[in-house]
């Protein structure tokens, strides 16, 4: 497995490094090109093809994502560090990724308890430790889809993707005040499980530079500095969260089932957009909810304030429950 991950994660830099030069590349070769500008263009071209026939014979017998973490710090030495930094690091990472995708798949859930369902789509394995400072190079327990070709395994949409999607997203926030916009609607778990992992970069001066290696697109990167973070404490400390579950009437007027957001409005007039989870999706698609039809809803809200003290700030989000229709097609 150590074998097969890095070479996989080898082949994909050189393949990730060499597209774009023969793309720039082909744009200089004309009719009057010289022998020899033709036939480094075409070997380049061959060896391009190679890599990734090769990446995709690795991929067959490695169907799986990669997370790399590269630790560095005051107390990391190269290949070194303190094992209750690495591990306490890592343990908020995981709880954190657990409450991410806990978040996605329920909605703002105020349940404790992280579910079993979650652990398993969501749990991150070790892989391996690569060369330089501490690498930890991490993957889903249960993979969903391949790490390469996304025309041969299908559409890219899974619940591990959204997560380290979502979690490079917050982590990647340059301010306090924008990592809380962001999650802001994920609960109240989710917020302390972001404040752990805040906290344990800290407390253990640790910059962390973070790698995921998704099936499409370009690898995407974060970055978390203690200098940084450090700087979030106070107003992480000074963040609070009021939930309140809401039942209004009105209609939609947007529903977006790829990204689970959607337009309200209620019949007072008032405008509520929000997100929404998995399992309402479903519960959507069996009553065949549609802005099209006009229809009257009496719809189950979560409304969730995060309340910075120190500044009086409110970021409200709102999370669709359920909802039933007041009439039907028939009955307009």
């Amino acid at each position: 497995m150590y074998d097969d991950g890095n070479e996989i994660l080898e082949m994909r830099s050189h393949i990730d490094r060499l597209t774009p030069f023969i793309e720039e590349q082909s744009k200089k070769i004309t009719d009057d090109s010289s022998f020899a500008e033709r036939f480094a263009f075409v070997m380049n071209q061959s060896a391009l093809a190679s890599k990734k026939a090769h990446l995709k014979e690795l991929a067959k017998n490695n169907i799986k994502e990669f997370i790399e973490l590269h630790l560095t710090g005051e107390n990391v030495g190269v290949g070194t560090a303190p094992l209750e930094s690495v591990t306490g690091f890592l343990g908020n990472f995981q709880n954190f990724f657990y409450r991410t995708a806990q978040s996605i798949q329920y909605g703002n859930s105020s349940s404790n308890a992280v579910p079993n369902g979650i652990k398993i789509s969501a749990e991150l394995q070790f892989e391996a430790l690569r060369a330089g400072s501490i690498k930890v190079l991490l993957s889903g327990k249960s993979p969903e889809i391949s790490l390469f070709d996304c025309e041969e395994y299908g559409t890219y949409d899974s619940l591990f993707a959204e997560t380290v999607s979502k979690v490079f997203d917050v982590l990647s926030q340059p301010t306090a005040d924008l990592a809380i916009e962001k999650i802001a609607g994920l609960g109240v778990y989710s917020f302390k499980a972001y404040k752990d992992l805040v906290s344990s970069i800290v407390d253990n001066r640790l910059n962390v530079d973070g790698l995921w290696y998704p099936i499409c697109g370009e690898t995407r990167k974060y970055e978390c500095q203690t200098e940084v973070l450090r700087g979030f404490i106070p107003v992480l400390e000074k963040v609070r969260q009021e939930t309140d579950f809401v039942t209004l009437v009105g209609t939609f007027t947007a529903i977006n089932s790829e990204s689970k957001r959607f337009r309200y409005k209620t019949e007072s007039g008032k405008s509520i957009s929000g997100t929404f989870s998995e399992k309402t999706k479903s519960k959507l698609k069996k009553l065949r909810v549609s802005p099209l039809d006009e229809i009257s809803y009496e719809t189950e809200f979560r409304k969730d304030n995060v309340i910075v003290d120190a500044t009086e700030q409110i970021k409200e989000s709102w999370t669709l429950l359920n909802a039933v229709p007041l009439q039907t097609q028939d009955d307009k």
